[in-house]
């Protein structure tokens, strides 16, 4: 960011003979996020400057404006009144669009499809040298309760937390926005699987509907809770019990009750015993029990 003011300072002597000019000889010009100064000084020599270069008969600016506003993932209307009130110049909405359609869309388009095939290849890989795959499954909408309109469903791989296949469900495709949810984790999980790729485990929330679909469909392949879920479930439900007149006392237990859940799924390593053996050890400690015997130990 520079200030019109200081960046005149540079054109007040004509760079061929050094002559100072006057404001009049001098002519400012705007093309969206690009300026043009041109002069002509007292001795008839001319010159112009351009604040960056033009690529293919656009600004170079106006394409990294373009760029950062929609990588940044905020939108046309935040950055325009940003700029508008430091005075600065960005390209119009309409030619926003245009550079975002044209060039910045299919270059993301790309790099994707390139690093999915890539990440796709190597499942492919740890296929065939017989090893299993551990996919975490989720879906976001665009807003809460049974009015959102999309629905993103993602796959990551447990292993390397990387995104293996996603994709977005309308409600039109659904008899109702609840349903959305199902319909891309069975599109992306049949993708993961005509692909040829070995998915042994899956984890996802307690979507009922999924739950039933994993049982029925997919009965090959375990299916396991994400423990988040799980620990958020039952403050839930502590929370909605804590606010009954004969059970306040459960309102202090709330978060250990939850964080408890948390620690015996991340300490339990994989273990089911140990996990519920783990997670029931939570009755003995809202008695202040904090030794105890168990199967003779």
């Amino acid at each position: 960011m520079v200030n019109e003011s200081k960046l005149m300072e540079l054109f007040r002597k004509c760079t061929i003979c050094g002559v100072v000019m006057c404001d009049l000889n001098q002519n400012i010009k705007t093309f969206a996020s690009r300026i043009q100064i041109t002069w002509k000084c007292n001795n008839g020599h001319t010159g112009e400057w351009e604040s960056c270069p033009n690529t293919r008969g656009m600004a170079e600016n106006n394409l990294l404006s373009a760029a950062a506003t929609l990588f940044t993932g905020a939108t046309y209307t935040d950055i325009a009144d940003w700029a508008g009130l430091l005075n600065l110049q960005l390209p119009q909405k309409s030619a926003f669009y245009t550079i975002q359609s044209s060039y910045l869309i299919p270059v993301i388009s790309e790099a994707y499809k390139k690093q999915e095939s890539i990440i796709k290849a190597r499942l492919i890989c740890q296929t065939l040298d017989g090893e299993s795959v551990h996919v975490c499954g989720d879906g976001r909408s665009d807003s809460p309760g049974h009015s959102c309109k999309y629905t993103t469903y993602s796959f990551m791989d447990d292993s390397t937390n990387q995104i293996v296949v996603f994709d977005l469900i309308q409600v039109t495709q659904a008899k109702k926005s609840v349903a959305m949810e199902p319909i891309g984790f069975k599109k992306g999980l049949d993708k993961l699987l005509d692909e040829g790729i070995n998915v042994k485990v899956v984890t996802t929330d307690r979507h009922p509907s999924i739950r039933k679909m994993m049982r029925e469909d997919y009965p090959d392949i375990a299916h396991q809770f994400d423990p988040w879920h799980v620990a958020k479930g039952i403050k839930k439900k502590l929370v909605m019990a804590s606010n009954r007149k004969h059970c306040k006392d459960l309102a202090p237990w709330v978060r250990s009750v939850s964080n408890h859940m948390w620690w015996s799924c991340s300490s339990s390593k994989g273990d089911e015993k140990e996990l519920l053996r783990r997670w029931t050890s939570i009755l003995h400690h809202i008695c202040d029990v904090h030794r105890w015997e168990e199967n003779g130990i």
